[in-house]
C-alpha cells in the first residue's frame, strides 16, 4: 500500500481532516486517547492514501450509515469508511463520476476552521499520475466565489440563516436521498462495470495481475463465494 508516512494499514476512518487507524497499544507511533465512551483507544494518523478504488458499499453500524470505499494500495485491500451523511462522503460522490475505473488516485481529507469557530471538512481526490484534482461533477466555483450547480444537483434556493435552519436541515436530507439514489443506481454501478471491463481486458498490462485477482474476488456473487467454502 502506498501511504505518505507509513508502509501499510487496512481499515481507516476520518477525523479532524486526517486518516485514522485503530491499533494496539504497543504499535510504534500509536497515540493514546479516551473516546466518547470513556474507553482508552490507540490510533495512528495519516495525511492521505494512494490506491485504486475497487468497490463502494453502504453499511449500517452503531454510528449510523457508513460509506465503505475498498481501495487496493500496493496489492493490499484497504477500507476507507466515511459517514454517509457527512461532507467527506458528499465530496466523494461529487467526484466519482469524473474518476476513471482502474486508475490510481490519492485520497486526501482536510479540515479547517471557518467563520464563527465552525469547522469545515472535506475530501480531495487527486490523480496519482500528476496530483491534479478530480473535478467536482455537480458544483463549480468561479474566481469570485460564486457557485454554479450542474447535472441536476438540488439547490437550497435561499441564503442560510438561523430563521430557516430547520428548512435547510430538511433540504439536506432530501439532497442526501437524491445523491445516494443517483450514485447507487447509476454512477457506482457504471464505475464498477468499467473497472471489471478494464481489468479483465486482454490488453491489460501483466503488472496488473494482482488487481485482476482482487477485483475478481471482491465482486464474486454470493453463489460463487459459497462454492469456495471447504465443505
Amino acid at each position: 500500500m502506498k501511504t505518505r508516512n507509513r508502509d501499510h494499514y487496512n481499515y481507516l476512518t476520518v477525523a479532524n481532516g486526517r486518516l485514522v487507524e485503530k491499533v494496539n497499544e504497543d504499535t510504534p507511533g500509536a497515540i493514546k486517547r479516551m473516546n466518547k465512551n470513556d474507553k482508552v483507544v490507540y490510533e495512528r494518523f495519516y495525511d492521505e492514501m494512494e490506491g485504486i478504488l475497487i468497490n463502494v458499499k453502504k453499511r449500517t453500524s452503531e454510528f449510523g450509515d457508513q460509506l465503505d470505499l475498498t481501495i487496493l494500495s500496493d496489492d493490499e485491500k484497504v477500507i476507507l469508511s466515511l459517514g454517509l451523511e457527512g461532507k467527506n462522503a458528499h465530496d466523494f460522490f461529487c467526484q466519482l463520476p469524473n474518476m476513471i475505473p482502474g486508475e490510481e488516485y490519492i485520497f486526501s481529507p482536510w479540515s479547517m476552521n471557518g467563520d464563527e469557530d465552525t469547522k469545515r471538512t472535506g475530501l480531495i481526490i487527486k490523480r496519482s499520475s500528476d496530483e491534479s484534482r478530480v473535478e467536482n461533477f455537480f458544483i463549480k466555483k468561479d474566481q469570485d466565489g460564486k457557485f454554479t450547480y450542474l447535472n441536476g444537483y438540488p439547490v437550497f434556493g435561499e441564503e442560510y440563516s438561523e430563521a430557516n435552519k430547520k428548512k435547510y436541515q430538511a433540504y439536506k436530507l432530501l439532497r442526501l436521498d437524491w445523491m445516494e439514489g443517483l450514485m447507487f443506481s447509476k454512477y457506482i454501478p457504471e464505475y464498477l462495470k468499467g473497472l471489471q471491463e478494464n481489468v479483465t481486458s486482454e490488453s491489460t498490462a501483466p503488472a496488473n495481475t494482482a488487481l485482476k485477482e482482487v477485483v475478481k474476488e471482491e465482486h464474486k456473487t454470493k453463489e460463487e463465494k459459497e462454492d469456495d467454502l471447504p465443505f
